[in-house]
């Protein structure tokens, strides 16, 4: 069943010293799993996957887990988050990511499946919905880009959540659009989210305060463009002409000239 994990996952840290009698170290068992681990700093590793239930292995989210590396003979889960929901999954391509330990930056997309009952207009979850969803009978899915910063004490903390998959929000865009086409990068102190062929939104880094957002049309854009093309080659035809005519004039101009020279020639002989 791909909604099933085991129950326990198995994490290990090695002795590569001798890479013909590598040693086991110390051994973790956890819930879920991680599709991607990132050296967070010397002491912690970030994993980014999936959590599961510990009596059933059904997966019940997306998960977060900060791993304590500094004794590689305990290792253990410092710190975890699950965003829940029925089959969500943060993607993980390397280069849709954003993590930034100096900045305490992590950024990603999320796509999340759920059911609603119908009976219930708050969805039934702690998760706030706020954009436009698709409904299937009674279940939605929903695409975001999250931003999260960490600290060992308190866990992580979720400073943004950017819909994405809103019909009547910035980007106006199909819930259905991969979010692995999502990329989050920051310049100096703001953070841009930006989505290809729909819009830029602008965040303060400190506060993740809306700054600004830019939002074009691919249609009215390639319109422009064409419509550049247009101006620049009628402008080329209209230079070709112009010099088609000066070379002309130029041309009768010097054929006048050789028919005198050659009359002069005639009479003076």
């Amino acid at each position: 069943n791909k909604n099933t994990v085991k129950v326990a996952v198995s994490s290990y840290s090695k002795d590569l010293k001798d890479p013909f009698n590598p040693k086991i170290l110390g051994q973790l068992e956890i819930t879920g799993y991680s599709d991607y681990l990132y050296l967070w700093d010397d002491t912690h590793l970030l994993g980014i996957g999936q959590e599961s239930d510990p009596e059933t292995g059904i997966m019940t989210g997306a998960k977060l887990s900060m791993f304590n590396i500094e004794d590689p003979l305990n290792i253990y889960e410092e710190n975890k988050y699950v965003v829940e929901g029925e089959s969500s999954y943060f993607n993980t391509a390397y280069k849709a990511l954003l993590l930034d330990n100096e900045k305490n930056i992590i950024g990603l997309g999320i796509t999340r499946d759920y059911y609603k009952d119908e009976n219930d207009d708050d969805l039934n979850t702690d998760y706030e919905l706020t954009g436009d969803v698709i409904w299937n009978y009674n279940y939605v899915t929903e695409n975001d880009y999250m931003i999260f910063s960490y600290n060992s004490d308190t866990g992580f903390s979720l400073n943004l959540t950017d819909i994405i998959s809103s019909v009547d929000d910035f980007i106006h865009y199909s819930v259905y659009m991969s979010i692995a086409d999502v990329r989050g990068m920051y310049i100096g102190d703001y953070v841009y989210i930006v989505v290809p062929d729909a819009g830029i939104k602008v965040y303060d880094i400190n506060t993740y305060k809306p700054v600004c957002q830019i939002n074009y049309d691919l249609a009215d854009e390639k319109k422009d463009v064409l419509l550049e093309d247009n101006k620049q080659s009628k402008s080329d035809e209209e230079g070709d002409n112009k010099e088609d005519k000066n070379n002309k004039k130029n041309n009768k101009k010097n054929k006048k000239s050789e028919k005198r020279d050659k009359d002069k020639n005639e009479t003076e002989n």
